[in-house]
């Protein structure tokens, strides 16, 4: 089965590869609106020899999961207490969820000129924007988690003589675990693309830089070669969240 769905996948890439390829090579296209294959590759032996604009791709790619990273690993490292918090104290709940409920629907660009404006327009500025993405998503799931474990199972280990200490750490935190990591990889995702479009409106380095800087010049080669290294990291990402997921969350469906 896993032999038959890799072979899936790579011809579903080999044909998408081939039809761009032919879009390109029949004219279909003008070149200066859709590189070919050929191109894109070219393109890539060029930046890595020498650079694009005073950066180097390593840098750029480097910049973008930095600021990614950064912004979600301080979601997470804030959102998830929180969250779990909530889920088990009604007072709290009661005073921040809708708070959290305001934040979590709102478009992060529609903030992002305020951030700019308060923090300037470096790093600082991106990583309260990736935060600010992360952060409600994080808090939601964590809480919900909590809410979710059976009832019937604190009362059984209360019944047993647990603490609520013991209860906690025993029976709600990995009864939450699948919610809360459901969580993350959502709020991974949403930073992700968010940084890339905060990028697009100010930065000096980064993968978005890079698309939008290429694009002024009409370089599509370096525009389509900026969208696949985006594409990739994304995908590595999300692979690795799920792969802690796995590991970590290992009785997941078995209950």
């Amino acid at each position: 089965m896993q032999t038959r769905r890799l072979a899936l996948s790579v011809g579903g890439v080999l044909a998408a590869l081939l039809g761009w390829w032919a879009l390109t090579a029949t004219d279909v296209v003008a070149p200066e609106l859709l590189a070919g294959p050929g191109a894109v590759i070219a393109a890539l032996r060029e930046m890595l020899a020498n650079g694009y604009r005073g950066t180097t791709l390593q840098q750029n790619t480097l910049a973008t999961l930095g600021r990614c990273l950064g912004g979600f690993g301080l979601a997470t490292l804030i959102g998830v207490p929180l969250g779990l918090f909530m889920g088990v104290n009604r007072v709290a709940s009661a005073a921040l969820d809708w708070i959290v409920q305001v934040l979590r629907p709102l478009p992060p660009l529609s903030y992002m000129i305020l951030l700019i404006v308060w923090l300037g327009v470096g790093n600082a500025s991106k990583l309260a924007l990736l935060f600010l993405t992360a952060f409600p998503i994080i808090v939601s799931a964590s809480a919900a988690g909590v809410r979710g474990v059976a009832r019937q199972r604190v009362q059984a280990a209360q019944s047993l003589g647990a603490s609520d200490e013991a209860v906690f750490r025993h029976v709600i935190f990995p009864g939450a675990l699948p919610q809360i990591f459901s969580g993350l990889r959502i709020a991974l995702a949403a930073a992700f693309s968010t940084v890339v479009a905060a990028e697009l409106l100010a930065a000096t380095d980064g993968l978005g830089w890079m698309v939008i800087s290429a694009s002024h010049f009409l370089r599509s080669d370096i525009v389509e070669l900026g969208i696949i290294v985006l594409g990739v990291l994304g995908m590595a990402l999300g692979g690795a969240l799920l792969a802690l997921d796995l590991r970590v969350v290992h009785w997941r469906g078995r209950d």
